[in-house]
């Protein structure tokens, strides 16, 4: 959703598209919901990765309804949003050393997006339900014309 309030406010696809990749990056250094090192690539993780993308594809739907003259703008800037975990189904999916449990040795950008989520815990559902009200409130305070 964060994607989708870049869209809206910037309009412009060449400044808000990078910017809503690099949110990701912003917001995976605050503290938010998440499976616990360690279990990054069990059962769970699949649950939460598959929930997500769920979650994001109705969003997206809905989002397409509600603004329709901006939709394309905010599915690229929604999926740009999103793209840096692209990264841990990836790995899940296709990585051998994963299928064969062995350690994985991440790129230097998958290293680095590792890196940032400092916390990313069970409790962190708790900011990340204020985070989708602001967004929501955001895009509702946009769908009505009171904007920035």
């Amino acid at each position: 959703m964060t994607g989708a309030v870049i869209a809206l406010v910037v309009k412009e696809p060449l400044i808000a598209i990078p910017a809503s990749f690099f949110s990701h990056l912003v917001c995976d250094a605050i503290p938010h919901f998440g499976v616990p090192e360690g279990k990054v690539f069990g059962r769970l993780f699949n649950y939460v990765l598959v929930g997500d993308f769920i979650c994001a594809v109705i969003i997206m739907v809905i989002l397409g309804f509600a603004f329709p003259q901006e939709r394309w703008i905010i599915w690229a800037c929604m999926i740009a949003a999103a793209s840096p975990d692209l990264m841990w189904a990836y790995y899940r999916l296709y990585d051998e050393r994963v299928k064969n449990r062995q350690d994985v040795k991440l790129d230097r950008f998958s290293a680095f997006h590792s890196r940032i989520q400092w916390s990313q815990t069970y409790k962190g559902a708790i900011i990340e339900v204020a985070w989708f009200i602001l967004m929501a409130g955001l895009l509702v305070a946009l769908k009505h014309g009171e904007g920035f």
